[in-house]
């Protein structure tokens, strides 16, 4: 819903893939429903990377829990300068 409403559009969803209501994997799906140029990165500290692929609605990078606030920064700057 906040993707939906938000003005302007966001570029870029971070999630987990553990979520309470929802997976980052059916997140990620729904948000591209909405706008298929939403750029994502869905990170786990217990799924891997190659489950994930197996996924129709895949996100841009994965990202392996524990990571370090400088992964994630130059992985968020390499995900939108895409």
């Amino acid at each position: 819903e906040a993707i939906k409403n938000a003005d302007p559009k966001p570029d870029l969803l971070l999630t987990d893939f553990q979520m309470p209501q929802m997976t980052g994997r059916e997140l990620i799906h729904q948000c591209k429903q909405i706008d298929p140029r939403l750029k994502t990165i869905l990170y786990s500290g217990n799924v891997q990377e190659d489950t994930v692929s197996l996924y129709p609605s895949k996100p841009d990078r994965f990202l392996r829990k524990p990571f370090t606030p400088q992964t994630l920064i130059e992985l968020v700057e390499s995900v939108v300068a895409q």
